[in-house]
């Protein structure tokens, strides 16, 4: 199985419906950059970051990751 999962797949993954799904996105439950991503009208929804948001793990933005490898240089 992919490491990235559609819509469809992601809501399955989830055992949630595909407007629950939408309503998670919608709220910023499931963030943009961090839980799936978008280009060119594709979205694709990352396993590993749904299974940590599903353990209640905190979230870090890419760009906070980014702003940590830089401050290390």
């Amino acid at each position: 199985m992919s490491h990235f999962l559609t819509q469809k797949e992601a809501a399955e993954f989830l055992k949630i419906s595909d407007e629950t799904l939408k309503r998670y996105k919608q709220r910023g439950s499931l963030v943009c950059g961090v839980h799936f991503f978008k280009r060119e009208g594709i979205v694709r929804f990352d396993s590993e970051q749904l299974t940590q948001w599903m353990k209640g793990a905190p979230n870090r933005l890419a760009s906070s990751i980014v702003d940590d490898i830089l401050a290390s240089i």
